[in-house]
């Protein structure tokens, strides 16, 4: 957590995120997996330190093995991510899209 302060002299506080080699690893969709949703990795990974089923996970993405894989439900399509995403994109940050709960 830090903080900015806007030009009334307001502190707002923020959330800095980090974000190293995150790529998307899979795009769920209703017809196949009954619901939206996209995975993304992040980091690097030996792959000696992988699991096979993983190893294949990942080589079917395209991607090289990552540290840490979370997966983030969307409620459509349109919620998924930009168009034209697509597995083993890089993720950099304008992607994300945050919510005011101001």
């Amino acid at each position: 957590m830090s903080a900015v302060w806007d030009a009334d002299g307001n502190r707002i506080p923020v959330t800095i995120l980090q974000i190293s080699r995150a790529q998307v690893t899979a795009v769920k969709t209703p017809s196949k997996d009954g619901y939206w949703a996209v995975q993304v990795g992040i980091g690097y990974r030996k792959p000696e330190n992988v699991t096979k089923a993983m190893l294949g996970h990942f080589a079917a993405a395209r991607v090289a093995p990552k540290v840490k894989v979370g997966e983030f439900r969307v409620k459509d399509e349109s919620g998924v991510l930009p168009v034209g995403t697509h597995l083993g994109q890089e993720l950099i940050a304008d992607v994300f899209r945050f919510r005011d709960y101001g």
